[in-house]
């Protein structure tokens, strides 16, 4: 008997998601989700033993490869920890999907897209943005904060 069994690829995707998480799809279809946030930023700091102002200096200047798929597979380890996943991500399955995603797509940027994801500003529609620390502060009544501890109750 003769059978001609019939091969079945995906192909290597990303898609970028609102509030800094994406999704890449392996090669074997399996789905990967991902998040930058603090606690992605506090595990690249353990990972590498360094503070934040290191961490600050390094995504500043000219960051080597290894730190930039470092920063990635912490990312998608901090939704395998919420979700309470068993971890399985690292950086050879990584750099296979990127391998992959370049030969399908064309785009040998993705490591750079990815990493500028993390710093995006993007938010979900109808959130309404604020921003704090050093930028201005606006209040519901559009007033700087600032303006808002100066003036009578």
């Amino acid at each position: 008997m003769n059978v001609k069994l019939k091969q079945f690829t995906m192909s290597a995707n990303l898609k970028l998601l609102p509030r800094k998480e994406f999704e890449i799809t392996l090669s074997d279809g399996t789905t990967v989700k991902g998040k930058f946030g603090t606690w992605s930023l506090q595990r690249f700091g353990d990972k590498k033993k360094m503070g934040l102002k290191q961490i600050i200096e390094s995504f500043s200047s000219e960051m080597k490869l290894s730190d930039m798929l470092d920063f990635i597979v912490c990312a998608v380890e901090y939704v395998e920890q919420r979700e309470k996943k068993p971890p399985f991500f690292n950086t050879m399955i990584l750099c296979e999907w990127i391998d992959d995603y370049t030969a399908v797509s064309g785009n040998d940027g993705v490591i750079t897209t990815l990493f500028t994801h993390s710093s995006s500003s993007d938010e979900m529609e109808g959130e309404k943005k604020t921003s704090t620390g050093d930028q201005a502060m606006t209040s519901i009544a559009g007033q700087p904060s600032s303006e808002l501890l100066t003036q009578p109750a």
